[in-house]
């Protein structure tokens, strides 16, 4: 099978920079946030085969532009159907993992970043330069490959068959339509002149009943909410009550869901896991069939399989599947001189407003702490 020369193996190849990336916790790259598109993580040189050895990628989709990447090792992943060592990927999501690719054609900016577009928007984003000649393509592609195929720029998605297409033929004319295509109508086709007999003046209607039955329920009512445990505050500190509902395909919450979950609401109010007390989640089956929606953490369709394979949401189509109601609770505790909020009451609104936003599901918040 031939395939384009770019896409051909870098397995063995010669390396020209080796470069390691931490997709870090802290919502940044290599524990630093996005400064500038000038501040270069690194710089590749075009027309050569370079390599990043990536790691975080469990919580953090690692997604690259401009050249597509091979996966050359992994590990830690526990989907290995369908990210396997050979294959060519953008976006990378389960463990650590080593890839490489050819740096040949485009020189300039290649952003990364990661594909959890709330995580990107708040810093986790960067920018590799590839210096060179614009054009330049890898040297040894057909020694190393030689049935791969090259395009007349050297690349192979300009490639050029080696002979002309048939042309086609003229299509022969549609033959003259008839003048009475269908035939004169019967007899049979036109009305009675006689009218229909006459209604009877007074119609029998059935007498309503009393009482009218009762409209059935579709599903047992989710479980209430469990009641926290009350979290002392002292000084300037503020504690916000926060309950809030999803729809998912899973109905019992493994340890392993529960830890994710919890980082990804930590990580979408910019808070550290420590912030977040009286933690706890029921399930029970859900009253209505869900809507497609967008994944947990929002953002476009694009980043919605990675955002739910993060946490074990269902993305994609629910319409043949069964759904459960997850009840979330959980008290958020800080300083309030450590926030933008003026007040208690103004930092719960923003961890509403945050949590609705990011996550697509019902929030209510209480202030438990300071007035």
């Amino acid at each position: 099978m031939y395939r384009p020369c770019y896409l051909s193996s870098t397995i063995g190849a010669v390396v020209s920079n080796a470069f390691s990336l931490a997709m870090t916790q802290g919502l940044s790259l290599n524990n630093a946030k996005f400064s500038s598109a000038t501040n270069y993580l690194t710089t590749f040189a075009a027309g050569t085969v370079n390599q990043i050895s990536v790691s975080g990628t469990n919580e953090h989709p690692f997604h690259l532009h401009v050249n597509s990447y091979q996966l050359t090792s992994l590990s830690g992943f526990s989907d290995t159907t369908y990210f396997k060592v050979g294959d060519w990927h953008d976006t990378l999501l389960g463990g650590s993992a080593t890839v490489r690719f050819y740096a040949d054609m485009f020189t300039g900016k290649m952003m990364t970043h990661c594909h959890i577009l709330t995580h990107e928007d708040q810093g986790m984003m960067g920018t590799f330069a590839i210096s060179g000649t614009e054009g330049a393509t890898y040297s040894a592609y057909q020694t190393r490959d030689p049935t791969c195929y090259l395009g007349s720029g050297g690349r192979g998605g300009d490639w050029i068959a080696d002979t002309s297409p048939t042309a086609e033929p003229n299509p022969a004319p549609n033959p003259a339509p008839t003048k009475h295509p269908f035939p004169a109508p019967t007899g049979s086709f036109y009305p009675t002149p006689e009218p229909s007999p006459e209604p009877t003046s007074s119609p029998t209607t059935p007498e309503p009943t009393s009482q009218p039955t009762p409209r059935p329920t579709h599903g047992p009512t989710p479980a209430p909410f469990p009641v926290p445990t009350p979290v002392p505050t002292t000084g300037d500190a503020v504690s916000v009550s926060v309950s809030l509902q999803m729809q998912t395909t899973l109905s019992t919450v493994a340890p392993s869901k529960l830890a994710s979950l919890k980082t990804a609401l930590a990580d979408s109010l910019d808070l550290d896991e420590a912030n977040i007390h009286n933690y706890a989640v029921t399930t029970a089956p859900a009253r209505r069939r869900a809507r497609v929606r967008r994944g947990l953490l929002g953002g476009p369709q694009e980043a919605e399989a990675a955002a739910a394979a993060a946490v074990g949401v269902l993305a994609g189509d629910r319409r043949k599947l069964a759904f459960y109601t997850w009840s979330v609770s959980f008290d958020v505790v800080v300083s309030l001189a450590t926030t933008s909020a003026a007040s208690p009451a103004a930092f719960a609104a923003s961890v509403s407003a945050g949590l609705g936003a990011n996550l697509e599901a019902e929030v209510a918040t209480t202030v438990r702490g300071a007035q």
